[in-house]
């Protein structure tokens, strides 16, 4: 039977795995800081193609950079 740690102290607030100026990685990548996704944060409704496309692009590559998502 498969064994796990839950990050949880069942505190009612909720729980947070790290400060604003600590670093966070996921799936053995190299832990880094918050990432600043200005083009993403551009997005708006109403917002071109061109917009959406560059905001997707900084996200995934801001997914993969923590390990959260798999660039391959």
């Amino acid at each position: 039977m498969a064994e796990y740690q839950y990050v949880s102290y069942g505190m009612d607030d909720g729980t947070i795995l790290c400060k604003s100026d600590g670093k966070l990685g996921f799936f053995d990548a190299t832990p880094s800081v918050r990432a600043s996704c200005t083009n993403a944060a551009a997005v708006t409704a109403g917002s071109t193609t061109t917009v959406c496309n560059t905001g997707l692009a900084e996200l995934v590559t801001e997914l993969g950079a923590k390990g959260i998502i798999s660039l391959t």
